[in-house]
């Protein structure tokens, strides 16, 4: 698996993320101009958030469906922190602290220099 260092803490945004299930209709919203490939949701139980884009399949302009379970779940980190990343969509990366805590990370807030190990 692929670890990584924080080289700059990020403070978890979203207290109450999107969540939804594989086959949930969504209705889709604005694009991220930030980070593209990222779209505002309105999930069926009425929470909002961004979601990926690979995760969604357009059904036309302002609906889709969910090709898989998400949850909007960010993490708080600390620089020097050292973090498994899980799964990288769209400049972002789904990791697993220490703690065994997990949620999504901006992959900015990465060293350069991450490592593999087995």
């Amino acid at each position: 698996m692929k670890t990584v260092k924080v080289i700059e803490d990020y403070k978890a945004c979203y207290p109450d993320p999107v969540t939804f299930s594989k086959g949930d209709h969504l209705t889709l919203g604005k694009s991220d101009n930030e980070f593209p490939g990222w779209i505002w949701v309105t999930a069926t139980s009425g929470k909002e958030g961004w979601a990926p884009l690979p995760l969604i399949r357009r059904l036309n302009q302002k609906q889709g469906m969910a090709l898989e379970d998400y949850t909007a779940r960010e993490l708080s980190v600390s620089m020097g922190e050292d973090l498994i990343i899980v799964r990288e969509i769209n400049a972002w990366a789904w990791v697993e602290n220490q703690q065994k805590q997990m949620g999504w990370v901006p992959i900015s807030k990465f060293a350069e220099g991450s490592h593999e190990s087995g």
